[in-house]
């Protein structure tokens, strides 16, 4: 046995994500963004988390009707993903850097967080939105890209 998990990694990196995830399926699909992270990574693990600017939800907001009505149900804003994932369990949150970019709205902190080695298991308290408010099944998520190993219906069901 070579002692590795693989339903566990050492390091998430999630760049440039948080404010699609947060509008397309509010402060529930952001929260199970948070805990899908949280339980994916092994004990002693690091999240690195870049997060957009409130500043910039704004601009986006009426894409859709949902993004729209997701927008304005939003309690949990970007600055206060720390507290938010500190009270999951993770530790020693610090901001590492802020790269420099032409652009100031790209200029995002990149913040760390250490899950602690007796981590317990995340609790599961989302209550899902209204199906009327989520993207379909095969939709991609507004911005994105780039592929993600959690799935849209990873973040809409209970």
């Amino acid at each position: 046995s070579s002692g590795i998990n693989a339903e566990y990694g050492d390091v998430i990196a999630c760049l440039s994500v948080t404010k699609w995830v947060h509008l397309n399926w509010g402060d529930c699909g952001i929260k199970r963004l948070f805990q899908k992270m949280y339980q994916s990574i092994r004990p002693g693990g690091l999240l690195i988390l870049e997060c957009q600017h409130w500043k910039s939800y704004a601009r986006r907001k009426k894409l859709t009707p949902a993004i729209y009505q997701n927008y304005g149900n939003i309690k949990i804003f970007p600055h206060e993903f720390p507290h938010y994932l500190m009270t999951m369990g993770f530790t020693d949150w610090r901001t590492v850097g802020t790269p420099y970019h032409s652009q100031k709205g790209f200029r995002r902190p990149l913040w760390l967080f250490t899950k602690p080695q007796d981590s317990p298991a995340v609790e599961e308290e989302i209550i899902s939105p209204p199906s009327s408010l989520l993207p379909s099944q095969n939709s991609t998520v507004e911005g994105s890209s780039q592929s993600s190993e959690i799935s849209v219906s990873d973040l809409s069901s209970q």
